[in-house]
């Protein structure tokens, strides 16, 4: 996060880069299912304070990247009152 008092506290800019590597899915013990794909987003807020006002615009994902941060892999059945658990093929 990088953030700049550009006007004693009456403009300020805000700066947020997240990035996360590749990484496996949720339940994928045999490592077997394709990795979660590493991303970055960048959040951009320009704000202040006036008297005892605050105000403040924001852009989250400035870049519109699209992204997902979780998966499950699972493809059997699981165990239910008509049987046992079913392990994927």
């Amino acid at each position: 996060m990088v953030g700049w008092d550009i006007r004693k506290k009456l403009l300020v800019l805000d700066v947020t880069a997240r990035a996360w590597s590749a990484r496996r899915m949720d339940d994928d013990q045999a490592n077997i299912q394709p990795l979660i794909s590493a991303n970055a987003t960048v959040d951009v807020k320009l704000g202040g304070e006036i008297d005892r006002f605050f105000w403040s615009i924001a852009v989250q994902n400035l870049f519109n990247v699209s992204y997902f941060d979780y998966a499950i892999a699972s493809g059997g059945s699981p165990a239910s009152l008509f049987g046992p658990a079913v392990p994927p093929p």
